[in-house]
């Protein structure tokens, strides 16, 4: 077993050199055990964004004075009854190469070089090469306390709480039958049977501005393909001024009677919002940015789920990524509603739904949260529904896209939205009697509320 956990490695190590995605492609069905396929898979959007590396900072342990190393978590998935986690760490002075695991001796850890994330700012030396690491742990290990991981060099240690739930989602074996249907396209190729289910009207809002002519193309797309036809798609555009965004949003007007465009000044982001959902008819109302798609099922899907559930106010659905290449990657699979998880960082994202009445009754974005306009209204709708009127939709419904400019893309260029989430969630302690402060967790876009004593 051991022999061919390294064997199996090996041939993850052997990727990182190929930046090419067909090649990763090819490589990725070439596997026949799926689980290290979505290995390979996941750490595409590491070594394709390696201009532009998501880190973490450590700060080394009972030193006078402390020194400072980066790390990050990869991705995390299932290997017969085991948990593979592939990471890396490094430290600009010191060679770090042994790790501990506290309160276990059931895991075992390959070192592997990692020379794709060379090109990052953080490696200061000259050909360092941050180690990367394999930890394999027994899948038992999934439930109950965070792990307590020690990362050592000869003088110093840095110690990092892991929580298992938090890399793999519902810890469900079944997200790896979810990205193979992603990663080929099948999913979006077959249209789901609406005929027998009720007909909400589901209105899309979008706001646009000065959107790339071929990503919004693909948006109109998904939307104009959809498998469901009681819709409607309320745009605003928010005072564009590139020619080819107008254009295409005038010629758009023609296509579809479903579809209601205005043109205004511009509000910024969370007021074009506002402005937008003002323009809808229907019964629910779907968040669609300009730059993502939909699946072909979407709407489908989601007037299916409200005729399933009775009396649901709020669904969200799980979501993948479209990296620069076009291709669909590291897909997300939520679990049903966790108010644990929810208040340590916003894992709902996309795609949300949101009876009107509701929205409506709480005024939906607030400017003073920008960036983490939703994850503010989450937070609202928790003061006002139960947990029974919550309902997860547990396929990828929706396709965010990465650009430079995205927060998928980088949490650490958008330091506002960080700041924005932790105030959102601020309040929502305060306005319920729980006294304390929340402070941002070492890992990016994650949170920790410390009660006052």
């Amino acid at each position: 077993m051991k022999n061919r956990f390294k064997n199996i490695l090996l041939k993850i190590q052997s990727t990182f050199s190929l930046l090419n995605v067909r090649n990763i492609r090819l490589f990725f069905f070439s596997l026949k055990n799926e689980s290290i396929a979505n290995t390979v898979s996941k750490v595409i959007g590491v070594f394709k964004r390696n201009r532009s590396i998501a880190y973490d900072e450590l700060t080394s342990c009972n030193d006078s004075h402390p020194v400072k190393a980066y790390y990050s978590i990869d991705c995390c998935c299932f290997e017969n009854d085991h948990i593979l986690i592939l990471g890396w760490i490094h430290s600009i002075h010191y060679k770090i190469n042994k790790l501990k695991i506290d309160h276990t001796k059931d895991y075992e850890v390959l070192w592997i070089d990692r020379p794709e994330l060379q090109k990052s700012k953080i490696f200061q030396v000259e050909n360092a090469s941050p180690p990367g690491f394999v930890i394999k742990l027994n899948k038992d290990l999934m439930t109950g306390s965070d792990l307590e991981l020690t990362f050592h060099s000869d003088k110093h240690s840095w110690a990092v709480n892991l929580n298992i739930d938090d890399l793999a989602g519902s810890n469900e074996d079944n997200i790896l039958k979810h990205f193979v249907k992603q990663f080929s396209r099948e999913n979006f190729s077959t249209k789901q049977n609406c005929s027998s289910i009720s007909t909400p009207l589901i209105s899309l809002v979008t706001p646009v501005y000065n959107t790339d002519k071929n990503v919004l193309d693909q948006t109109i797309k998904s939307v104009l393909n959809q498998n469901y036809e009681n819709w409607e798609w309320c745009i605003y555009d928010d005072g564009s001024s590139s020619i080819e965004t107008i254009k295409t949003l005038d010629q758009l007007k023609s296509r579809d009677s479903r579809i209601n465009i205005e043109r205004g000044t511009n509000l910024g982001m969370v007021n074009a919002y506002n402005k937008v959902i003002s323009m809808a008819n229907g019964d629910w109302i779907a968040v669609l940015d300009h730059d993502d798609t939909l699946s072909v099922n979407a709407l489908c899907s989601i007037a299916e789920s409200i005729d399933q559930k009775p009396g649901v106010k709020f669904l969200y659905s799980d979501e993948d990524l479209i990296n620069t290449d076009g291709y669909f990657e590291l897909p997300t699979k939520k679990g049903a509603f966790s108010v644990k998880k929810i208040l340590r960082y916003n894992y709902i994202n996309h795609l949300m739904v949101i009876k009107k009445e509701l929205g409506d009754s709480l005024d939906w974005f607030k400017p003073e949260f920008k960036g983490a306009q939703d994850y503010d209204l989450i937070l609202r709708i928790m003061d006002q529904i139960s947990n029974e009127e919550i309902f997860y939709i547990d396929q990828v419904l929706y396709h965010w896209r990465q650009v430079d400019s995205s927060i998928n893309y980088d949490y650490s260029r958008k330091d506002y939205v960080l700041e924005s989430g932790r105030k959102s969630l601020q309040k929502y302690y305060d306005r319920n009697g729980k006294k304390g402060l929340v402070i941002r967790a070492k890992k990016l876009g994650y949170y920790d509320f410390i009660p006052d004593p």
